[in-house]
């Protein structure tokens, strides 16, 4: 009979860091972020300028003219995913139907270049703006303790957290004890923490080789840095087949054997195919007799994204069990409560 792992495979969205302040793809660009998006950069010091967060909020919005007048009243994008996306497709593709929409709203292919490196920093500040550049004083914060518990579990179980987060909270609430594997990283032992869409300090070298920035929290808004992060739009996906294959390879592989899987706070978003493809077909092609799914996206659990994740988990196990739906459990819990219960 084969021998299968008993650790667990976390796989953490926004939500997981939500009740630390942490904000959802959806509060970028909001009244809410900004003034805590620009206190860090006055706080640090960078070389950021908050002229050029203005310009790059006001194309969000729809209130930067550029050279022609305005964004048409109605831009095609519905949210800040949308626009981050059509972003890098102009960038990516000056032909495309989105890099002509910006170039009559009179953004041209080097004013695109420049709102693009001006929304990955933008992310990247805003990602990481609620965690201290020093873990020590967290533990002294409330909010912070379950995850510090949770935290030393995985870590005593050798668990494995899989996260599409670019911040670094499980690296601080493991107070440093949970490293992420680099690209370039191979072998090692558990607790491995697989950062899926890259991370606020990681940067690429001129050799090619990703490795993390010496001065994470000053280099988020050094003109110099751009972050290693899968923003929506053509460079993510080039970034899951290319740059970071080997942590997509290495996480799909852990699902693939372990009989205990938790989502938290992550809900397949819609326009992350390519992660929804990986992530339930890892999930088909378990092995395990005894796997089971658990699903932590608030206690609302008749809401239409929570039931849509339910039912994406159970007709990836109905390929191989007739009991699927049994083996799907929707926790109704907020992130927080579910890692202060488990162990």
């Amino acid at each position: 009979m084969k021998a299968f792992p008993n650790y667990t495979v976390w796989v953490l969205g926004a939500g997981f860091s939500r009740s630390l302040d942490g904000p959802l793809l959806q509060d970028f660009f909001s009244t809410t972020l900004r003034p805590r998006v620009y206190r860090l950069v006055e706080r640090l010091g960078g070389a950021l300028p908050r002229a050029d967060l203005d310009v790059l909020e006001r194309a969000y919005w729809g209130g930067d003219a550029g050279a022609s007048g305005q964004i048409p009243v109605g831009q095609p994008w519905r949210d800040p995913e949308e626009f981050l996306a059509w972003l890098d497709t102009a960038y990516a593709d000056p032909q495309s139907r989105e890099a002509g929409v910006m170039k009559e709203a009179g953004h041209d292919s080097r004013r695109v270049e420049m709102l693009r490196s001006m929304a990955r920093r933008y992310i990247a500040i805003a990602t990481d703006e609620f965690v201290a550049e020093d873990w020590r004083p967290l533990q002294r914060v409330e909010r912070w303790r379950p995850y510090f518990d949770w935290a030393r579990r995985v870590r005593d179980r050798t668990d494995v957290v899989i996260t599409f987060n670019y911040d670094r909270v499980v690296e601080s609430a493991s107070a440093g004890m949970i490293e992420p594997r680099l690209p370039s990283d191979r072998g090692g032992n558990r607790p491995w923490l697989l950062k899926l869409h890259g991370s606020v300090n990681w940067r690429q070298g001129t050799n090619g080789v990703i490795g993390e920035h010496e001065k994470s929290g000053i280099a988020l808004v050094n003109d110099s840095h751009d972050p290693v992060i899968g923003v929506p739009g053509p460079s993510k996906f080039a970034a899951t087949t290319g740059d970071l294959r080997s942590l997509w390879v290495d996480a799909t592989e852990c699902m693939k054997l372990v009989s205990r899987i938790v989502f938290v706070g992550f809900r397949f978003p819609p326009g992350d195919s390519e992660a929804r493809r990986q992530l339930l077909d890892a999930i088909t092609a378990n092995e395990n007799p005894d796997l089971h799914v658990h699903v932590v996206l608030g206690p609302t659990t008749n809401d239409p994204q929570i039931v849509r994740v339910e039912k994406l988990l159970e007709r990836a196990l109905a390929r191989k069990h007739t009991d699927a739906a049994a083996r799907v459990h929707v926790e109704p819990l907020y992130a927080e409560d579910f890692i202060a219960l488990d162990d």
